[in-house]
C-alpha cells in the first residue's frame, strides 16, 4: 500500500517504471527483520534507484549533506544495494539499513536501533563511525530536503 502523499516530481525525479514491486519490498522487509517507512516504498515502488536533484539537508546545526544517489532496493546483495550495506558493511552499525549516500561516501540510514517500525534518519560517516540524527523519520526527512 502506498501514501501517495508526495508528487516525486517536487523532488525533480522522473518514473521510469524503474521502480520494485511491493512484494519484493516485503521480501527484503522479512530479509532484515524491519518495515520500511510507508514513503520510501512509495519511492522505491516510483523509482529504483531513485536520483532526485532537490536533495540536500541540514545536520549538526551548521552542516549541509545532500543526497548523491539512493541505493538500489533488491532481493540481491548486489554491490551497492540496500542489502548488501545492510549486511556485509563492516562500516555500518546493527540495526542501521542504509538507504543512499552523499558524494563523499557518508551513509544516509535508517536507524533501527530504537524500533523496528519507525526509524530515525541519520547521517553515518562510516570511516570513523560518527552519526548525526537528521530526523525522527523518513517523513520529515523528505519534509527538510530543499535545494
Amino acid at each position: 500500500m502506498i501514501s501517495n502523499q508526495w508528487n516525486w516530481s517536487d523532488f525533480g525525479l522522473v518514473g521510469d517504471n524503474s521502480g520494485i514491486s511491493f512484494e519484493e519490498i516485503e521480501q527484503i522487509e522479512s530479509i532484515l527483520d524491519i518495515k520500511f517507512p510507508t514513503s520510501y516504498k512509495d519511492l522505491v515502488h516510483y523509482a529504483n534507484p531513485a536520483y532526485i536533484e532537490i536533495g540536500c539537508f541540514d545536520y549538526d546545526l551548521d552542516n549541509e549533506g545532500s543526497i548523491s544517489d539512493f541505493f538500489p532496493l533488491t532481493i540481491s546483495y548486489d554491490h551497492d544495494s540496500v542489502l548488501w550495506h545492510s549486511t556485509n558493511n563492516e562500516h555500518v552499525p546493527k540495526d542501521m539499513v542504509p538507504f543512499a549516500r552523499d558524494a563523499g561516501d557518508f551513509l544516509i540510514c535508517f536507524d533501527y536501533r530504537e524500533s523496528k517500525l519507525k526509524p530515525k534518519i541519520i547521517f553515518l560517516d562510516p570511516f570513523s563511525q560518527d552519526l548525526w540524527i537528521v530526523s525522527d523519520d523518513f517523513e520529515n526527512f523528505l519534509k527538510i530536503l530543499h535545494a
